[in-house]
């Protein structure tokens, strides 16, 4: 083959890929026309059931949908407060038929902001517990979570040498998520794995900075399916991305999961 023919080869691959091809830093083919989507008002809820050895420590913090431009249309002298505080929150388990209403806490949690408790509520794990939300304005919301098993580790499976911590998990099959932390005056590390396995043990190492004879605590949060969408769910701010809304709740919008919680503190 000629150079001039090699040329004109390579240019014509050169530009066809270009045609054909978005640039690396390019979104990908987008969509010519904008498809117009009504706004479905609806309770916005973040519901937590805590199994975690704290009564009360259960929580739902509930908003109304809003679209942004409500934001555009306020006054200078106005405050644009989403939050609803007066809905009928109820919590009803599948063997434990007893019904738990969550009510408005009116102090202000300076974490989780105005939530909604039950002080006297524990969950009970591999229990299924049923949510209903009910407002006089907005549509009924539901769910339900199963709580999973408390996670464990084999204690003789502990191990420290020098900077190095390692233990065997007993992992289960109703939690799809887990978080571990090492935490400690000096370091604080978490390992996050979704549970693929079921039923079995998973061997954790860390590598830490801890000095010795420093106490280290080991935190582990077992999350259940809803719980594992949420906190995995894609978030991005890119322009002219579809993402798909992230709601677990029939009825509204939102998240009803459960988590267990399991706190050792390690002698070095």
């Amino acid at each position: 083959m000629k150079v001039s023919n090699r040329i004109a080869f390579t240019c014509f691959i050169v530009a066809l890929y270009c045609v054909a091809c978005d640039l690396p830093h390019e979104p990908g083919p987008q969509p010519s026309t904008i498809i117009p989507t009504p706004f479905e008002p609806g309770l916005n809820v973040l519901g937590v059931l805590r199994l975690d050895d704290e009564p009360g420590s259960s929580f739902f913090y509930i908003e109304r949908a809003y679209r942004y431009q409500e934001l555009d249309t306020l006054e200078w002298d106005e405050s644009f407060i989403p939050v609803i505080t007066d809905a009928k929150v109820q919590v009803q388990g599948m063997d434990d038929t007893t019904t738990y209403i969550f009510t408005h806490d009116h102090e202000l949690d300076r974490i989780r902001g105005q939530v909604y408790i039950d002080s006297g509520f524990t969950p009970v794990a591999r229990e299924q517990y049923a949510l209903t939300i009910t407002h006089n304005e907005l549509d009924t919301l539901t769910d339900t979570t199963l709580v999973p098993v408390k996670p464990a580790i084999e204690s003789i499976s502990v191990d420290t040498v020098a900077q190095t911590v390692s233990f065997q998990l007993r992992t289960t099959a109703d939690t799809y998520l887990y978080d571990v932390y090492l935490i400690s005056a000096s370091d604080s590390i978490r390992y996050r794995f979704v549970n693929y396995e079921g039923d079995g043990e998973l061997p954790i190492n860390f590598n830490t900075a801890t000095g010795p004879r420093e106490p280290i605590e080991i935190h582990i949060y077992a999350y259940d399916v809803n719980l594992a969408e949420y906190l995995t769910s894609v978030i991005t701010l890119k322009p002219q991305t579809y993402l798909e809304l992230m709601t677990t709740v029939t009825g509204g919008y939102g998240v009803f999961g459960s988590v267990s919680v399991f706190k050792m503190e390690l002698s070095q």
